[in-house]
């Protein structure tokens, strides 16, 4: 074959890669992230979007854990952005026991403004856990909170190939959905004239933490309730973290709290400790785990040589104690849903039903909520004692909702 005749073709081959029919057959990476950056002022803000897998754990000490980049991309015109990643080598390697991947983002807008925001990301296989695609990286989906994770294991959740029609909407989130980011107008972040580091990046990006260091001793942290008017009885089991999402405190360098997200990425304790099989009637019962809080201190880097400061707390592990309490706010009662329980019956709530407790999480100046899935090792039952039928309610669903839903005890 003459020369020319190689170069034609080479020609007519690189076309063709480029034409819209080729590139609409080259599958998306699954949405591993999505959101959109404002300014203070509420309006869409430009800015570069990075994601980040982080090691898990109290364990990250001043220069020792570098961030490993995951994905990068830009907002459009109206702040929006998405995230993309295959559940790859450098994801995998980041997961805690319990198959959980903390995640980073950091967004830094044009005007020299920042923000964090993180949240815990499990990969969901297409196909389902056992099926044949379980291993391949290419195939399936990131979920985020307990309760889809648990019901894609259980084959309750079509788990979405990683191809170009899978819908964002789908991916449950627990991050959050607008960052806004500080900038003109604003205190300044604390910003330094020269890096920390001799080397410094040559683009925007974080480096490692800067600080971590744990927070008291273990910090009770509510994680259940069992609501019980006279003739009820009941009880309460937890001895499995992964079905708890505690939302994660984000405090930027002179500024105060606020909810930058949440983590199910907590070691579980091997002990069990168990709340009284028969929960006495006419109380309202809390339950709190002793959770170890760590507080971490990032650094990352911005345009105009700028360096940023901004602070984390969330929990690490559980000590694996549940402390047991009397009193406190009582669930509301929805009377569209309501559910009767036969005379001497009980209601177990079951599998991927969960309820959030506002300021469950409560430590240094942050207060954030907690949200429990049922699921194995988690378990709520109410007792029916009267030789009446009687009625359990719902604060917001149906008993049965996998939304988050506390549930009160009528007389």
């Amino acid at each position: 074959m003459s020369s020319k005749r190689v170069a034609v073709l080479i020609v007519a081959f690189v076309g063709l890669m480029g034409s819209p029919s080729v590139l609409a057959a080259v599958p998306a990476a699954p949405t591993l992230w999505d959101g959109t950056t404002v300014g203070a002022d509420s309006r869409p803000l430009p800015a570069e979007v990075v994601a980040y897998a982080r090691p898990a754990g109290l364990g990250l000490n001043e220069g020792s854990a570098p961030l490993r980049e995951i994905a990068r991309t830009r907002t459009d015109g109206s702040g929006r952005y998405v995230l993309r990643s295959l559940h790859d080598e450098t994801l995998q390697g980041a997961e805690d026991q319990n198959g959980w991947t903390n995640v980073m983002v950091a967004a830094f807008g044009d005007d020299g403004s920042f923000n964090l925001a993180f949240d815990s990301l499990a990969w969901a296989p297409a196909g389902g856990f056992h099926a044949q695609s379980a291993d391949d990286p290419a195939k399936g989906r990131w979920v985020t909170t307990p309760g889809e994770r648990l019901a894609a294991e259980q084959g309750e959740v079509r788990a979405l190939s990683a191809d170009a029609s899978e819908d964002p909407a789908q991916v449950a989130q627990e991050h959050p959905r607008v960052m806004v980011l500080s900038g003109r107008g604003e205190r300044p972040i604390s910003a330094q004239g020269s890096a920390p580091w001799p080397d410094k990046p040559a683009d925007r990006n974080c480096m490692t933490v800067l600080k971590s260091e744990e927070i008291g001793n273990g910090i009770d942290t509510k994680v259940g309730e069992t609501h019980l008017d006279r003739d009820w009885t009941g009880s309460f089991e937890y001895s499995n973290s992964r079905s708890t999402s505690f939302q994660v405190g984000v405090r930027r360098a002179g500024q105060g709290w606020s909810v930058g997200g949440s983590t199910s990425s907590l070691q579980n304790s091997k002990s069990i400790t168990g709340a009284n099989p028969q929960l006495p009637p006419q109380h309202m019962w809390n339950f709190a785990a002793d959770l170890r809080y760590g507080h971490y201190t990032w650094r990352c880097y911005g345009a105009g040589a700028r360096w940023y400061d901004a602070e984390s707390i969330q929990p690490f592990t559980w000590k694996g104690g549940i402390h047991q309490s009397e009193g406190g706010p009582e669930p509301v009662c929805d009377p569209t849903h309501t559910s009767p329980i036969p005379p001497g019956g009980h209601h177990d709530r079951r599998n991927m039903e969960s309820a959030t407790y506002d300021g469950g999480v409560s430590v240094a100046g942050f207060i954030g909520s907690v949200t429990t899935t049922i699921a194995t090792g988690v378990t709520t039952t109410w007792n029916n004692n009267s030789a009446r039928e009687r009625l359990l309610c719902g604060d917001r669903q149906d008993l049965t909702s996998t939304k988050p839903n506390r549930i009160r005890s009528l007389p």
